[in-house]
């Protein structure tokens, strides 16, 4: 959503004015594109956009609600208990600034705050009679000593009415000794980046793709190592053979580094992407939108919310219909609708949604090919893939999440998804060009249908409690998954490219080529997990945190041509960390955590094979300190993958080793009101360190992993001179790094590094939105990422225009 500002009374006919201005614009482009749902934008609402966020505080006594307020607010708040004791609050909803929320949680209470040097101070209101307080249960309880709550701004919120977030509970995550980045709402509305891998440039460590992405859908190594994909806190699809992510209905982006089964169960090494949607909104709102750019772009968005009767239930839909010719002919379909009913009740918060995707791409397996160890010295549009080819997905998901409270100190979360993919796809595979003359050839096209469904229910108590000097936080879980995947491949013969220097395609259909059938398979595995989490703090700075979780994996695999298979496992993963707080808004952090995978892939029938395993041990400090308007996280690592498979001897054996050592900063500076830094920048020494396979490129670099990465993204917004309806005017200008990479394992094919330089511009005002947003404005010739054969071109100079409106 956009940004929020005051409308002023005495401008409301010049805001009319232009409201219908843009409104007429929007509308007149969406008539002339055939679409009528568009780019979300915001409700008007008091205050700027950097002093107002949304809040969800339940009603409850008056000390639980501050508390909480304080902690997703970072702000210091200080009161007694005699001020507070016997008291209530009607809670919180909707986007506010903190003096205007804290008002809102104290009305009837006869108190109100005062801002200081600190922070803010509870005290009586001289003009308000004080709410008579009920007498307390335990009078010993009197005496206790003035309780002063002190945290530190967190990048997005940690708690909502879906839960399950990285954090899994309200701990701030200052005080998780674990690397945890958040791209937040603010920075997708100043950057408009539309899809996940623009978006994950703001992410220390993240390289887009590796080997069969095909351009169909996302794949990120995090840390050197592959990563999982969550929304809502439940898996989202796998990481190879899944799908591409845009971002409707999308409020922030958490990425947890490194291994993290203790709390999602099997997976990748290298982290999770956590998508969190967007909540409903308190007062009926609605956001509609046209983009257009180069290479054919053109999409409509758009979002409505809103309470239904006195607002216990909110809903919210949001919609989009996106279409691209494509740089080098790469044409894309998106249609996605979103859809949300939540209930806000005394004592449970919770949501269902729906979800629905149908993505229409053309798959490139070649991007521009090696010719031996050499990219072929070609225009990057040139273009080698079957013209005919693509992917048609329709991915569906059903969710729903509720957030018990049966006391301040109990809550009870239950979650579910479910998640459906049907997939067909039509690609190219194999094709070598010829050192010796000019040809492609051993080219073919290959059939795949996959029919995947995915199951995960959890259900988690949380208890907080105190045991002397130490405040406790215990989450347990149980949880079931169950994963199957039913796919089919089939393999036909093309001709060559006589000319790689001028390409002619020939085949022009699938009429005529003669497909052979390469497998049928049939593959399930069903996890059954218990865990449990305990957050630890110990006085005012110690933070501990151990985490334990046990799987007990059943898999199942039935393949055409070889027979059934099947494999049980048992494997236990585990977390320990602490933080320290030497200074205020300063905390080292130390941490090591244990992994597990169970490999289930369409590519493989073989299931009889232990899961694999990964360690990371971590070393960091995060700071936060808003009076120097100054946020980062420095962390040192060692991130291990091991026990994946191996040929050796003709046999397969659970044998190999990856290792990822290294430096990253994160760092976000609001150096002046108007002005702001968010960059990152790592350093990452990957290696093969024990592959006995292929003995020779032991000690090599892993394919795909680049040694330097980083981002910049430099932001000013300013308010308009005499503008009315809030207006403000802002851009942007932003530099991607990211070193060069190997194609393949021996290291002897490399993918050159690029810098690209993104830039944009942007009007905004209470009404809505224009927009201009501006890529590669070098015109740099570059490589997104390697590919089997080949590397994956990026775009040249390209540039969007969007129009929103708010209602």
């Amino acid at each position: 959503m956009s940004p929020h500002f005051p409308r002023p009374s005495r401008t409301r006919l010049p805001c009319a004015a232009l409201r219908a201005a843009l409104g007429c614009a929007v509308f007149g482009a969406m008539v002339g594109t055939s679409g009528a749902l568009a780019q979300q934008g915001a409700a008007p609402d008091e205050g700027a956009a950097a002093f107002v966020r949304a809040y969800d505080v339940p009603a409850g006594p008056l000390a639980q609600a501050l508390n909480q307020f304080a902690r997703s607010a970072g702000v210091t708040l200080s009161f007694t208990p005699q001020q507070v004791q016997g008291r209530s609050s009607q809670g919180l909803s909707g986007r506010h600034s903190v003096g205007s929320g804290l008002a809102a949680l104290l009305a009837g209470s006869g108190l109100r705050v005062r801002a200081d040097a600190a922070g803010y101070v509870v005290e009586a209101d001289p003009v308000a009679p004080l709410e008579p307080a009920r007498p307390p249960a335990r009078t010993a309880e009197l005496a206790l000593p003035e309780v002063k709550v002190r945290s530190t701004p967190e990048r997005a919120p940690l708690v909502g009415p879906a839960g399950g977030f990285i954090a899994r509970t309200d701990t701030p995550l200052i005080e998780i000794p674990r690397s945890i980045q958040i791209v937040e709402r603010e920075t997708l509305e100043r950057q408009n980046p539309v899809t996940l891998p623009r978006a994950m440039r703001n992410v220390s460590g993240v390289a887009e793709g590796s080997g069969s992405t095909y351009g169909f859908f996302d794949r990120f190594l995090l840390r050197g190592l592959e990563a999982n994909f969550l929304r809502d806190g439940l898996p989202d699809g796998p990481a190879v053979n899944g799908y591409s992510r845009t971002l409707l209905g999308i409020d922030h982006i958490e990425v947890l580094k490194g291994p993290g089964s203790a709390l999602f169960g099997q997976g990748n090494p290298g982290g999770s992407i956590n998508l969190v949607r967007e909540a409903a909104s308190a007062t009926r709102e609605g956001h509609a939108g046209i983009s257009i750019g180069s290479f054919g772009r053109k999409s409509v968005r758009g979002d409505v919310s809103g309470p239904i009767g006195e607002g216990a239930l909110r809903y919210r839909v949001d919609a989009q219909v996106a279409r691209a010719d494509g740089y080098r002919g790469l044409d894309t379909g998106f249609d996605e609708a979103v859809a949300a009913l939540e209930w806000h009740l005394p004592r449970h918060t919770g949501a269902v949604t729906l979800e629905h995707r149908r993505q229409d791409i053309l798959a490139d397996n070649y991007g521009i090919p090696f010719r031996g160890d050499t990219l072929l010295a070609v225009p990057l549009d040139s273009r080698y893939y079957t013209p005919f080819g693509g992917v048609d997905q329709r991915v569906t998901r059903l969710g729903a999440a509720d957030r018990w409270r049966l006391s301040e100190h109990v809550e009870i979360n239950h979650r579910f998804a479910w998640l459906k993919r049907d997939v067909s796809i039509l690609r190219n595979a194999g094709g070598t060009v010829s050192t010796t003359d000019t040809t492609m050839g051993g080219r073919q096209l290959r059939r795949q249908v996959d029919d995947a469904a995915d199951l995960t229910v959890q259900v988690e108590p949380v208890f907080r409690f105190t045991t002397g000097p130490v405040r406790h936080t215990l989450l347990g879980g149980l949880e079931y998954q169950r994963r199957t995947l039913d796919a089919r491949r089939e393999t036909a013969k093309l001709p060559a490219i006589a000319d790689v220097f001028a390409p002619v395609i020939v085949e022009t259909s699938p009429a005529g080529l003669a497909f052979t059938n390469n497998f049928t398979r049939a593959l399930t595995l069903a996890t059954r997990a218990f865990y449990l989490t305990d957050q630890l703090t110990v006085g005012e700075r110690l933070n501990l945190r151990a985490s334990a979780r046990v799987d007990r994996f059943a898999t199942d695999g039935e393949d055409s041509a070889t027979g059934r298979n099947t494999r049980r496992d048992t494997r236990v993963s585990w977390e320990l960390g602490s933080s320290y707080e030497v200074l205020p808004g300063v905390l080292p952090f130390v941490g090591v955590s244990r992994s597990h995978l169970v490999p289930l892939s369409s590519e493989t029938s073989n299931v009889d094979r232990a899961p694999e395993q990964a360690t990371q041990r971590e070393l960091g400090v995060k700071f936060r300190l808003p009076a120097w308007g100054l946020e980062a996280t420095l962390a040192a690592y060692d991130t291990r993958r091991e026990n994946f498979l191996q040929t050796v001897g003709g046999e397969v054996m659970p044998v190999g080793e990856q290792r990822t050592r290294g430096q990253e900063i994160d760092i976000d500076y609001r150096p002046l009101p108007w002005l702001r830094l968010s960059g990152n920048l790592s350093r990452q020494d990957a290696r093969l360190t024990h592959l006995p396979q292929t003995p020779a490129d032991q000690g090599n670099r892993p394919a795909g992993v680049p040694r330097n990465l980083g981002s910049l993204w430099v932001n000013a917004e300013f308010p308009v001179a005499r503008a009315r309806c809030g207006a403000r005017i802002g851009g942007g200008l932003g530099v991607r790094r990211q070193g060069a990479v190997h194609a393949d394992n021996a290291n002897t094919r490399v993918v050159p590094g690029y810098t690209v330089v993104d830039a944009a511009l942007y009007y905004r005002a209470s009404f809505g939105e224009v927009r201009l947003d501006m890529r590669n404005l070098t015109d740099r010739r570059h490589y997104r990422y390697a590919l089997f054969g080949g590397a994956f071109p990026g775009e040249p100079r390209s540039a969007s225009v969007t129009a929103r409106i708010n209602f």
